[in-house]
């Protein structure tokens, strides 16, 4: 297992001044990539304010399903003004790249706020790089995840995920407290 190091994003501020008037500020939110049993792979620990989140509800073969769409804000301008040597020389490359690594894997944990940690599918995602360095490295995107929720079904390998994210999600507590992110070693 390695440990994995990557600038903490900035978030971009609310769109309008209503909106930020009834939204609350950045919340820690973390996207993890488990195994079926519940050993983690990766981690991506980011800022996410919880302006806007879709949740549609369906019917397919296996009963009801619930799908996320997940909108938030990357940026490195403030890593890339105190100097940060890594956000100086690639931008936000190494945390896209993070973000695609775990989008690859097949069960993910997303979790934002103490009590709200869900399994979860990934389906698709958006990357809308909208600022560049003058090496042309991006230095802020707008993402938009897609993933449908995770239910213990008759599969057993779901069920233990399902039951291993239970596990994970409690010792999520500590994302929640103040200062900066925790590194996570994997």
């Amino acid at each position: 297992m390695s440990e994995s190091t990557v600038p903490e994003p900035t978030l971009a501020e609310p769109a309008t001044p209503e909106a930020a008037a009834s939204v609350p500020g950045p919340v820690r939110a973390a996207l993890f990539a488990m195994t079926p049993n519940g050993e983690v792979r990766t981690a991506f620990v980011f800022w996410y304010t919880p302006e806007r989140m879709v949740r549609e509800r369906g019917r397919g073969g296996q009963g009801v399903t619930e799908t996320f769409t997940i909108p938030f804000s990357l940026d490195c301008s403030e890593a890339v003004a105190a100097g940060d040597a890594v956000a100086l020389e690639h931008g936000l490359h190494p945390t896209l790249a993070l973000l695609d690594q775990v989008f690859r894997e097949t069960w993910i944990l997303f979790s934002w706020g103490k009590s709200r940690t869900i399994p979860m599918s990934p389906q698709s995602m958006t990357v809308i790089e909208t600022a560049f360095d003058s090496a042309l490295n991006p230095v802020h995107a707008e993402v938009t995840l897609q993933a449908q929720r995770i239910t213990i079904t008759s599969d057993a390998n779901l069920g233990k995920f399902v039951n291993a994210g239970a596990g994970v999600a409690a010792m999520l507590a500590k994302l929640y407290d103040g200062g900066p992110a925790p590194q996570i070693t994997l």
